[in-house]
């Protein structure tokens, strides 16, 4: 699997991270992968006003702060794969 993602340093302040627990930021490509789904399908999760708005879907960190409200967001591994579990565990 392509490797898109950020490591963020221990250094962050109020993150206890260890060597086999490292924080872990995917990028939308690889969010795409393992959503297997669109672009417009993780925005229409995240957009409150949309129909298809989830409020468990994970929400992007901003990785760069534009004045226009864009730049480079991620989202944290863990918490996509927790929701992905939560979906699996729905269906049984």
């Amino acid at each position: 699997m392509v490797r898109l993602a950020c490591l963020w340093s221990p250094c962050i302040t109020g993150v206890n991270m260890t060597t086999t627990n490292r924080l872990r930021l995917i990028r939308l490509a690889e969010l795409l992968l393992l959503l297997a789904c669109s672009r417009s399908t993780v925005y229409l999760r995240l957009d409150p006003k949309s129909p298809y708005y989830d409020p468990s879907f994970p929400r992007p960190i901003k990785l760069s702060g534009h004045a226009n409200g864009r730049g480079a967001v991620a989202w944290v591994e863990s918490e996509v794969e927790a929701w992905i579990a939560e979906r699996m565990a729905a269906r049984a």
